[in-house]
């Protein structure tokens, strides 16, 4: 990897970052420093998850795959981790 790949690398790696961090805040509307079931629910609501879909059922699940520390909440680093698989798909 040349010197120039390897900085546009970083450069949107820091891009990422920046993003989940400002969608992460955006949807921790108590600042606790992480997403609870009902703020969760109302991000994947924001993603148009929800029709033909038990979004109380789906949040769970979601919480379950994304929770390392099994607390029922997703702090920072985990959505982190979710958000860079989405961000794989795209």
């Amino acid at each position: 990897m040349s010197q120039t790949q390897e900085a546009d690398y970083i450069e949107f790696a820091k891009r990422g970052l920046q993003d989940a961090e400002f969608i992460f805040s955006e949807f921790d509307r108590d600042s606790s420093g992480y997403l609870d079931q009902k703020e969760l629910k109302t991000l994947f609501l924001c993603l148009g998850v929800g029709e033909g879909v038990n979004i109380e059922a789906f949040v769970a699940d979601q919480i379950k795959d994304m929770d390392k520390n099994n607390d029922d909440k997703v702090d920072f680093d985990e959505f982190v981790e979710c958000y860079n698989k989405l961000m794989d798909l795209i």
